[in-house]
């Protein structure tokens, strides 16, 4: 544990000299929680911009797995020491995350987390639906047969997986369905947006969520039907319609109290 950590720095640049002010009834904050021993790599001549999207994504994955809560104020330092970077690429996140909605900067305070609801959370998945679906779309025009044959074989690895109750190889299998379809697509700047409109939520937070294996199962096969058709048509709407049915599960769950999982599980997932 590093010694008492330095005073932060003032999101309005003014000189430090006091300590931030707490959100009304919060807790002295404690130093955020530390990155997986892969996320800090060696910093020197990576461009700003890389570190600046790896610190928002370490950030907005601490806020929407509830490690960071609403209201809790947001230590610069402390998280730059955690990422093992400077402060000028975290102050950089900050400033993003405030403009997507999850912070708020507060005159002479400090960024404080905003309140994420199960609907901010159904609305992520929403637009990441739109790029799913027209990949499906675009993959369906140039659908061969070895690729519905490995769709096929990944259909039939969740069932097995899902049967066998082996959680974290379904998740696996279910990254590499959705990774190929995106593949097929050839439209890496649309995998780009599509990726970035992914919810960041914990590891193995699905598997949680009541009826999400069994639909996944289900709706996985359809959109293997229309691709192997090359309905671009119907692999859009049925694309679309799966990440959207997603997004309604999670929200619900979250609605109802669902519980993140324990810290140790808290990582970044790439599809859904």
């Amino acid at each position: 544990m590093a010694a008492a950590d330095p005073e932060p720095e003032r999101a309005t640049g003014a000189a430090a000299d006091r300590e931030p002010e707490r959100a009304t009834g919060a807790a002295a904050d404690p130093e955020p929680a530390r990155a997986p021993a892969t996320a800090a790599q060696p910093t020197a001549g990576r461009p700003r911009s890389q570190l600046r999207d790896e610190a928002s994504a370490h950030i907005r994955s601490l806020i929407l797995s509830g490690q960071l809560p609403a209201g809790r104020f947001v230590r610069l330092e402390p998280l730059a020491r955690t990422l093992g970077m400077s402060a000028t690429p975290v102050r950089e996140a900050l400033l993003s995350l405030r403009d997507q909605g999850f912070l708020e900067l507060h005159p002479n305070r400090g960024f404080a987390v905003v309140k994420i609801s199960p609907e901010d959370v159904a609305d992520l998945f929403l637009v990441q639906s739109y790029a799913a679906g027209e990949l499906a779309a675009r993959a369906a025009k140039c659908m061969t047969p070895e690729l519905v044959r490995r769709l096929d074989d990944l259909s039939e690895d969740l069932d097995r997986h899902a049967e066998e109750g082996d959680e974290r190889a379904f998740e696996v299998a279910n990254d590499e369905f959705h990774t190929l379809v995106n593949r097929a697509a050839g439209s890496p700047r649309l995998a780009w947006f599509y990726a970035e409109a992914i919810p960041i939520i914990p590891r193995r937070f699905l598997t949680l969520v009541p009826g999400w294996i069994d639909s996944t199962r289900r709706e996985h096969r359809t959109i293997v039907e229309r691709l192997r058709e090359r309905d671009a048509d119907g692999a859009r709407d049925a694309m679309s319609a799966h990440i959207r049915h997603v997004g309604e599960l999670v929200a619900n769950h979250l609605d109802a109290g669902g519980a993140w999982p324990p810290d140790g599980d808290r990582t970044s997932v790439s599809d859904h």
